[in-house]
């Protein structure tokens, strides 16, 4: 098992590469689905996350305080996903681990992404026309 640069077990030992601790020591012990959820894991949560912070931004007043610090953390949260997908591919390859065809997970993830961002427009789109009719009526 290793942790950055440290080889833990079966013996500890500097190394040269990072490897991530959690991942390497799983793929190790665990094989197909289980392997899958593990890797499938921390984009699920952080997008529950966005999806949770999106609906409470379109169903609860807030004050813009708090309105904003929910958009950002939802959208941080948000953009986990699509980068870790393009940077990582470990959610693709947990689920193809899970077992699911490539039209499933294309899907999947594509509601995954696109579903919070939506939120979020919604949410906003009253502040946003708010906003422009104010500036509409200070130009006249």
């Amino acid at each position: 098992m290793r942790v950055l640069w440290f080889e833990i077990y079966p013996r500890f030992a500097l190394t040269d590469e990072i490897v991530p601790s959690a991942i390497t020591f799983f793929k190790e012990t665990l094989t197909g689905s289980d392997l899958g959820w593990i890797q499938l894991s921390g984009s699920l949560v952080t997008n529950i996350v966005s999806w949770a912070a999106g609906l409470m931004l379109l169903f609860k007043k807030f004050r813009l305080y708090g309105k904003l610090s929910l958009l950002v953390v939802g959208l941080l949260f948000w953009v986990e996903l699509p980068s870790n997908i393009l940077l990582s591919y470990e959610p693709l390859i947990g689920a193809m681990n899970l077992g699911m065809s490539v039209l499933t997970i294309s899907l999947m993830f594509s509601i995954l992404i696109i579903g919070p961002f939506l939120l979020y427009a919604l949410s906003l789109k009253g502040e946003i026309s708010k906003a422009f009719e104010s500036k509409r009526t200070s130009i006249s």
